[in-house]
């Protein structure tokens, strides 16, 4: 009986060792498997970010965009006012001065949307390429 029972408390033993490892396995899963999770969370917090920035960039171009279409359709009006006032004598002085004036205004405003552009994009990309380093 005595035999049996060290049979008996051996395997005990064994058992036990074996339920300490696997929990000691577990743990270091587990812990692996939280730092997976923080990996992940702080990728979705750079990638938020990162769409911030890019946000902030293409709403500058796009503000900056549109003026140089407008730009680009009053010069585009002035050349045509020129043509009509030289060529075919349908245009009168006081319009082809309007169709000037008009690419003035839209050259000054062109250029101001383009230096607020400017003043947006250059410190985003600078903390763009600061968080693209820092991930």
């Amino acid at each position: 009986r005595v035999s049996m029972l060290g049979v008996y408390t051996n395997t005990s033993h064994a058992s036990k060792q074996i339920q300490h490892w696997l929990k000691e396995q577990l743990r270091s899963d587990e812990d692996a498997a939280s730092e997976v999770l923080m990996e992940e969370e702080s990728l979705r917090v750079v990638m938020r970010d990162l769409d911030s920035s890019w946000w902030t960039i293409r709403d500058a171009m796009d503000d900056y965009l549109e003026a140089a279409d407008v730009h680009i359709k009053a010069y585009r009006g002035a050349v045509s006012a020129v043509q009509e006032y030289t060529s075919t004598c349908s245009l009168g002085f006081s319009s082809l001065k309007g169709a000037h004036k008009q690419v003035i205004k839209a050259e000054d405003k062109a250029h101001k949307v383009l230096q607020s552009a400017w003043n947006t994009i250059v410190p985003t990309l600078g903390l763009l390429a600061s968080k693209v380093r820092d991930a």
